[in-house]
């Protein structure tokens, strides 16, 4: 299963795993309870009936891991972080983008790219959320680690997140997380990368507008306008 198929099929599951958790408290717990453990912990027992259907034919160990991973991190958000996930795949029109600059859980204009990890933390280091400092160091300390470790840590890091609604795209974090036992050097360069990349961008549109919004800026309309008169 290549990249795309990957988020395109982490899509379908996080639609199949809200309309789950919505219309059956038991079987949301019995996601939740996966959190940390591998598949094949007893814990995931009733998760099987949920997760399984979507697993690709002999996946790999990072890719069964990704997909029951994600799904105990969606089943483990708190109600309202619930209820933005399910509000921002309805006014996108998309299953499973959530992110975006705006904080919430759609945008503007529509969703025109996904947002890895690394965006989503500049993000909420914008929103005040996380210092940045913080944000960065935890990218790299999540970078050194193997597969299981990644698994046992990131929940907290994501927890944090949703609990201050800062919005997570369930795809690209399967996708990512998949790739993980294979590709980890780069994948964790891609959150590095665009977690910079994005602070960078958020920095100059703040000084942008800041520049705009100067007395200078106003002046120069002004004398502008006199001019043409």
């Amino acid at each position: 299963m290549n990249q795309k198929e990957l988020i395109a099929v982490g899509d379908r599951m996080t639609a199949r795993i809200r309309h789950v958790i919505e219309n059956d408290p038991g079987l949301r717990a019995a996601l939740r309870r996966g959190i940390g453990r591998p598949p094949k912990d007893i814990a995931n027992f009733h998760a099987h009936a949920v997760v399984a259907p979507f697993l690709p034919e002999r996946p790999d160990h990072a890719t069964e891991r990704a997909f029951y991973t994600v799904a105990a991190l969606i089943a483990a958000q708190q109600r309202g972080a619930r209820d933005q996930d399910v509000a921002g795949s309805a006014s996108d029109g998309h299953e499973g983008a959530e992110g975006g600059p705006t904080g919430g859980a759609g945008t503007a204009a529509g969703r025109s790219r996904r947002r890895n990890l690394g965006e989503t933390l500049a993000w909420a280091v914008e929103k005040g959320r996380v210092n940045g400092d913080a944000a960065r160091d935890r990218l790299h300390l999540l970078a050194r680690y193997r597969v299981d470790r990644l698994h046992r840590e990131l929940p907290k890091l994501i927890s944090y997140l949703r609990a201050d609604l800062i919005p997570v795209d369930w795809g690209y974090l399967l996708r990512d997380l998949a790739r993980w036992g294979s590709e980890r050097d780069q994948v964790a360069k891609e959150w590095v990368q665009r977690y910079h990349r994005t602070r960078d961008d958020i920095q100059r549109e703040r000084k942008r507008r800041a520049d705009d919004e100067s007395p200078a800026a106003a002046d120069t309309t002004i004398e502008t306008e006199d001019q043409l008169s």
